[in-house]
Parts: C-alpha cells; sequence; structure tokens
C-alpha cells in the first residue's frame, strides 16, 4: 500500500489533476446511470400522476450516487495534497 501510495506521489502535478477530475466524472456518470436504471426499472404511472415528486426523488438518488462515488476522488486528491506538503516539508530539514 505504501509503495502504492509513493507512486502516486511522484506522479507530475497535471497527472493527478487528471486522475482527481476524471474521478468526479465518473461520480457523475455513476449518478447519471443510477437515475436512468431506476427510471428504466421503475414504473411509470407514479411518475405520471406526480412528476415533481418523481423528479424530486430523481435528483436525490442521483446526489446520492454521485455523492457517495465521489468521496473516492475527493480522498486521492487530500493524499495528493497531504503528500506534497509532507515533501516540501521534509526538503527543508
Amino acid at each position: 500500500m505504501n509503495l502504492l501510495l509513493d507512486r502516486l506521489l511522484g506522479l507530475r502535478r497535471g497527472f493527478k489533476a487528471g486522475i482527481v477530475l476524471g474521478g468526479y466524472a465518473l461520480a457523475l456518470l455513476a449518478g447519471m446511470g443510477a437515475v436512468a436504471l431506476h427510471d428504466r426499472i421503475g414504473s411509470r404511472v407514479d411518475g405520471d400522476a406526480s412528476g415533481g415528486m418523481a423528479a424530486f426523488g430523481d435528483a436525490v438518488l442521483f446526489l446520492a450516487v454521485a455523492g457517495v462515488v465521489a468521496i473516492i476522488p475527493s480522498v486521492v486528491a487530500v493524499l495528493f495534497l497531504a503528500g506534497r506538503r509532507a515533501s516540501r516539508h521534509s526538503r527543508r530539514s
């Protein structure tokens, strides 16, 4: 695990940003996929009778799935920033 972290911290800054932004893009795609799957599987009778409530439910589902998946790139970003700060402090000594 430490070897993987050392390799990730040694990457160029642009590549690190790409990893984090790609993770957020995947989180958005996961949220949209969950809503699309729910729409395909779910009953349209409820959505036709009360469209606003169905739309709100879709929004909550999207935010829940995207929010949980977005934890991963957020943790990676924090590790990148903490590693950069730690390496900067170790150079001063």
